[in-house]
């Protein structure tokens, strides 16, 4: 898959298998995201350079959240138009093309995706089952017509109600914090977040008091890498 015309930004914290799966994953799909390090992190940039194998870049960020800085993230982008991804988090290859597509028509800014929650379960994802409501995510964006936001559990940008259309269901963001994380990861991460936004539903955002039941995922190659990921890593 040749690269589109827009840079993929991933930032690093603490993440270490997920990391690792991130650049393998990426890797299937021939593309090279650019992953930036969180300046409190400086300690672990030898680690993450042998990881994904090339220079990481430095994200000066002032507080504990992602969105504190944004516009300075965006600036490390070689292009204007950027899709960030969390670093427990891949896209699927209906998502690289659709977001490549409305980067080169150029009309509009802002654009969100579907995102789901998986876990690992016998050999196979599991996405968390919907009611009605979709996760979107505003992650890929033109940093030239944005409005910067500093607040947490935002896009950073501002996003106004006439841009909340999402892309088609087969563009999706899947989110692995389930795969990654155990349930002591996600209650630190509730407590960062809960003393900058004391919300009781982050609770049930990181896992700590959710339970809507799970449906096998219908990705045959996100499955497949990550089967192969598994076995790289001499896990069953």
């Amino acid at each position: 898959m040749a690269m589109p015309d827009y840079s993929i930004l991933i930032p690093v914290f603490t993440e270490t298998d997920a990391l690792w799966f991130s650049k393998f994953y990426f890797d299937s799909l021939n593309l090279k995201p650019i992953y930036v390090l969180d300046s409190k992190r400086i300690d672990r940039r030898d680690e993450v350079e042998r990881v994904i194998g090339r220079e990481v870049l430095i994200y000066e960020n002032p507080e504990r959240y992602i969105e504190a800085n944004f516009a300075k993230l965006a600036a490390l982008s070689p292009t204007d138009w950027i899709l960030r991804i969390d670093c427990d988090e891949v896209v699927s290859s209906a998502l690289i093309a659709h977001a490549a597509n409305f980067a080169k028509q150029g009309r509009g800014a802002i654009k969100g995706y579907d995102r789901r929650q998986l876990r690992w379960h016998e050999y196979h994802f599991q996405a968390e089952k919907r009611f009605i409501q979709r996760d979107v995510q505003y992650r890929l964006f033109d940093r030239r017509k944005v409005e910067f936001l500093h607040r947490i559990h935002t896009p950073g940008y501002k996003v106004h109600p006439w841009q909340f259309l999402p892309a088609p269901r087969a563009a999706r963001i899947f989110h692995l914090q389930f795969v990654f994380e155990t349930v002591l990861d996600r209650k630190r991460k509730y407590e960062i977040y809960r003393k900058v936004e004391n919300a009781q539903s982050f609770r049930d955002w990181f896992g700590i008091t959710r339970g809507k039941g799970w449906d096998t995922l219908e990705d045959p190659h996100l499955t497949s890498v990550y089967r192969a990921w598994r076995l790289q890593q001499g896990m069953a």
